[in-house]
């Protein structure tokens, strides 16, 4: 295997020279089964070194590497030649467009042509450290690995082979071609170094800019926001050093040329000669176990859990246990193109909001696996749009703060804002958090349009009082009591118990995947019973149906999210009457707000 990952061309060669048809799936399909079999089938792909910015200098060049980014652009298909013979040299030299960037003259008829689709990977935005931690020791548990990139989302298995490029720390691609072995190989590249510089999420994290080159096969490709992990032969970044000095020569297309300038300001590259691997993430890490826990042990975790959210929100007990459904919920369906269900916004109100956003700011960083936060002061508001926008002089999507991965726990601060008038800009942001708060949806700006794409991010929303989003969200006031109690020590305490604190971590990972039905039985005990409560509490649902709807709406929420919560996958009569009478309360304290408020 070691002779696999330093010298993995040799396997190259031997397939090209047995299959060089210039058929797409003959060479292609042959050279992805192969190393599918030597590393995948053989348990062999956690040996590969990971890349990461911290090595990406020290590996071997021309090596096997695995390398994970979230999707963070998509440019548009070019058709390249995938595999031919060159007459003016030997007529046993192959050059191999899928593994190695080539520049050439002209072509034999015998050649192999195919669209090739280009994504920009990022390191994936708001990943908490001790996802991060948790990956390093695994990794270094399964292969000896002394650096990991960070990455998540659970279950990415892709079938395609695709190009990485590494975009740390700047150069890449231009060389020479190759007989038998280690290939140099001009490259021509046109993508843009703005990625690197503009990018919203690079300032956020320490990572690796990624260029993915995919070989369009039939429609099953990678979308964006998605995580995703190759194994592929690395290029060294030398190699476009040494050519960035070097002078436009006769054989140069100029357009080629300065796209090559451009380009190499970017990355190195890593050539994928497979991409059919589910690869380690948070979940398969955290959770050893597929089971799910007992329900006498689900009960136990969710009782200490609340018990640690009510202290860090001031022992508010109701704030603790919307605060507990929150982390479970998540997209699971939608419905007739408006209809999220799943989704679940909340607003915590009151005096304490503050402090209860800085609570829960390091509860999620030791709970949940990514989040981001927006604060909405005037100056964030008013300076730079939320929304990712399309550079059309660089020819590529800038990245934004609301530019992120599936399953990113979104965090708005609204106790920063003052009195003021915003200006365009900052309507333009307001319009776009309320649209991922009521419709789970970011609007990608392109200028001449616009294009929605669904994102699940839960949201919840910190405010001193009522929200500007208040229509659009679950709102609970918050009342602590007066008691002492210190953020920093009961986060720390919960820190020198890392069993448990993986086992909360465990609940909440294994929920979100779980299959959730309600029967027959209990659909009809539930029907029966919304009858009767629109008979005897008229005041609640004797409005507009608008109203009706909401309130239905968010009763199966939060039934839901009980049920998963107590590590249940189905409803019970027992959870829907638990789930009314915490409503209640949060309405109780709603009202009780609302005078204090003088509304």
């Amino acid at each position: 295997m070691e002779n696999v990952i330093q010298d993995p061309f040799a396997v190259l060669t031997r397939l090209f020279f047995e299959h060089h048809t210039g058929q797409l799936m003959s060479t292609i399909g042959k050279v992805e089964e192969a190393f599918k079999r030597l590393l995948q089938d053989s348990g062999q792909v956690s040996t590969v070194p990971l890349l990461s910015a911290s090595n990406a200098a020290s590996l071997a060049p021309w090596s096997l590497v695995r390398c994970c980014g979230m999707i963070q652009d998509m440019s548009t298909d070019t058709e390249l030649c995938q595999v031919y013979v060159n007459s003016q040299q030997s007529c046993n030299t192959l050059y191999r467009e899928d593994f190695a960037d080539l520049f050439v003259g002209e072509l034999d008829e015998e050649a192999g042509y195919a669209e090739r689709c280009k994504f920009h990977c990022i390191t994936v935005p708001g990943l908490s450290s001790w996802v991060t931690e948790t990956l390093r020791q695994s990794r270094e548990d399964d292969a000896s690995c002394s650096d990991a990139m960070q990455c998540s989302e659970p279950n990415v298995v892709m079938k395609k082979r695709a190009a990485f490029d590494d975009g740390a720390d700047g150069p890449s691609k231009r060389s020479r071609t190759s007989t038998m072995g280690t290939p140099d190989v001009p490259a021509t590249d046109s993508d843009s170094a703005a990625h690197s510089a503009m990018n919203g999420h690079t300032s956020q994290q320490p990572g690796i800019d990624c260029v993915v080159k995919m070989y369009r096969v039939g429609d099953d490709l990678p979308s964006l926001n998605q995580v995703v992990e190759f194994v592929g032969i690395l290029q060294p970044h030398s190699l476009a050093s040494e050519e960035m000095a070097q002078p436009m020569s006769d054989d140069d297309d100029l357009d080629g040329f300065l796209n090559h300038q451009q380009f190499a300001r970017v990355a190195g590259s890593v050539h994928c000669v497979l991409h059919a691997i589910q690869f380690t993430d948070c979940r398969s890490t955290v959770c050893r176990s597929p089971s799910a826990f007992e329900l006498t042990e689900a009960l136990a975790l969710r009782a200490s859990l609340h018990d640690f959210l009510s202290d860090l929100l001031g022992g508010d007990r109701l704030a603790a246990n919307y605060m507990m459904l929150h982390m479970f919920s998540g997209v699971c369906e939608r419905r007739n193109g408006t209809l999220v269900m799943g989704n679940f916004p909340m607003n915590f109100m009151g005096p304490s909001a503050g402090k209860a956003f800085a609570a829960v700011q390091k509860a999620w960083d030791l709970l949940l696996e990514k989040q981001s936060t927006v604060a909405l002061d005037f100056t964030s508001l008013q300076a730079r749009s939320l929304l990712p926008t399309k550079n059309h002089v660089q020819d590529c999507l800038m990245g934004a703060p609301l530019q992120l991965a599936g399953r990113t726990f979104l965090t708005i601060d609204e106790t920063v804002l003052t009195e003021g008038q915003l200006n365009q800009q900052g309507i333009e942001n307001l319009s776009q958090l309320q649209n991922i708060l009521e419709s789970q949806k970011v609007k990608y700006d392109f200028h001449y349009h616009h294009l929605d794409v669904d994102t699940d991010y839960p949201s919840i929303v910190f405010s001193n009082s009522k929200s500007l989003f208040n229509a659009y969200c679950c709102g609970v006031p918050l009342s602590p009591d007066a008691g002492d109690h210190d953020v920093h020590v009961l986060c720390s305490k919960a820190q020198e118990d890392p069993k448990l604190l993986g086992r909360w971590r465990r609940l909440l990972l294994q929920a979100q995947p779980r299959p959730y039905t309600i029967t027959d039985q209990i659909k009809d005990a539930v029907e029966q019973d919304i009858e009767r409560e629109m008979a005897t509490r008229p005041q609640r649902f004797n409005k507009s149906s608008v109203v009706q709807h909401n309130t239905l709406h968010t009763w199966f929420t939060v039934a839901r999210l009980l049920s998963l919560s107590k590590g249940e996958s189905e409803l019970s009569f027992e959870t829907w009457q638990s789930m009314k009478v915490l409503e209640d309360e949060r309405h109780q304290r709603l009202a009780s707000f609302g005078a204090h408020q003088g509304k």
